[in-house]
C-alpha cells in the first residue's frame, strides 16, 4: 500500500474501534468482529457520508478485513462490505451535500479583530460569505472570480464547484 492508503487504513481502523468499543463492549479482539457489526458502522456512516465516502469506506474495509488475515491469522475473509447496500435513498441531490455554511458569526468577528492586513481581512470576509475552506481561499485566482459567481477549483475530495452571488454579502465581496 502507499503511504496515504496506509494512512486512510490506519484512520478506519481507529474509527471503527471507536465505533467498536461505543455499541459493543462486549467485543475484545479482531476476530470477534462480525459482519453486523460492519453493517452497523456502514449504516452509522451512511448518515453523514456521500456515496464516494461510503465506496472508500467499504474498499477499506475490505483490505482492512485482508491485513487481518496476513498480520493476526484470523479468518476475516467474510468481511465482505458493499457500500451500495449502505446508500440512503434521499430526495436530495448530490450537490445539496455541498458545503454552503459559513463560519459561526462570533469566531467570524474575533478572526477580524486579530487579522494582521487587509488581505488577510478580505480573504476571511470570502472565506466567511461563500463558506469556504482556508485550502479553497488560497487556491482562487483573478480568473475565478466572475460577475456572479466564484468558480473554486478542487476543493475538499477534489471537487469543483461554482458558487452563486445570491446575496448582498456574496456581492459585495466579488466586487472587491
Amino acid at each position: 500500500f502507499s503511504n496515504s492508503e496506509v494512512k486512510g487504513l490506519r484512520d478506519l481502523a481507529k474509527n471503527l474501534s471507536g465505533f467498536i468499543k461505543e455499541n459493543y463492549p462486549d467485543v475484545k479482539m479482531v476476530r470477534d468482529i462480525k459482519q453486523e457489526h460492519l453493517d452497523a458502522f456502514m449504516r452509522a456512516k451512511s448518515e453523514t457520508c456521500r456515496p464516494s465516502t461510503l465506496k472508500t469506506y467499504a474498499t477499506n474495509l475490505n483490505k482492512l478485513g485482508k491485513c487481518c488475515d496476513a498480520r493476526f491469522g484470523v479468518q476475516l475473509k467474510d468481511w465482505k462490505v458493499d457500500p451500495k447496500v449502505y446508500e440512503k435513498v434521499s430526495d436530495k441531490t448530490d450537490n445539496a451535500k455541498l458545503r454552503t455554511l459559513a463560519m459561526n458569526p462570533d469566531d467570524y468577528k474575533a478572526a477580524m479583530a486579530h487579522g494582521q492586513d487587509c488581505q488577510s481581512k478580505r480573504a476571511l470576509d470570502v472565506c466567511n460569505a461563500f463558506g469556504l475552506r482556508s485550502r479553497e481561499v488560497v487556491k482562487l485566482r483573478v480568473m475565478d472570480v466572475r460577475p456572479n459567481s466564484l468558480f473554486v477549483k478542487d476543493g475538499k475530495g477534489g471537487r469543483s464547484r461554482e458558487i452563486y452571488a445570491d446575496t448582498p454579502q456574496k456581492r459585495e465581496c466579488l466586487d472587491k
